[in-house]
């Protein structure tokens, strides 16, 4: 309470103490008992995990492309030859033709052979993600199509993981004090 002066923190000692019980506290000893059964069965769950998520490091810009589990692909209805991925957040697409991945980047395109490997700048759009159906599923995705370039715009580095995970990007070097 830095904000208040001596006497407020003074008038809200007194009010904190008024509501606080002065006398001793009885408490059943069957609601105590009842409590610590309650713990030990807290304690006894199995199958809990409390592994911390792995935690990515980036000194450059970076894009955490995280799936729930193994990446899942399923065919975009009414497009043949091209799919997504239906266990991330991002607009994540394969070309069923060449398997290459095309992830967008706002109002670019990224691709690669493989979600872990190392993705460039998409010079070129399959024909497939062209004809993306004209319905509010694809309406962020659609936006950066066609293909364009973006002035001053530069690759992240696309960092993945099947599991929860954490990034942490810095400006260059960390400097620490």
């Amino acid at each position: 309470f830095s904000a208040l002066d001596r006497s407020q923190i003074s008038d809200l000692s007194l009010e904190v103490g008024k509501l606080m019980p002065t006398g001793n506290l009885t408490y059943p000893e069957e609601r105590l008992t009842a409590s610590l059964a309650d713990y030990q069965r807290m304690e006894d769950v199995k199958g809990l995990k409390s592994d911390p998520p792995p935690i990515f490091i980036s000194e450059t810009p970076a894009i955490l492309l995280q799936t729930d589990g193994k990446l899942v692909l399923a065919p975009v209805k009414g497009v043949s030859g091209l799919s997504f991925a239906v266990n991330t957040n991002w607009d994540l697409f394969q070309d069923d033709g060449d398997k290459s991945y095309y992830l967008r980047d706002d109002r670019t395109w990224l691709t690669c052979k493989d979600p872990a490997g190392a993705w460039q700048i998409a010079t070129a759009l399959p024909d497939a993600l062209t004809r993306l159906p004209d319905d509010d599923s694809w309406k962020a995705a659609r936006t950066a199509i066609p293909l364009t370039a973006v002035d001053g715009y530069k690759a992240p580095k696309v960092v993945y993981s099947e599991n929860p995970a954490e990034l942490i990007q810095f400006e260059g070097k960390p400097k620490l004090e």
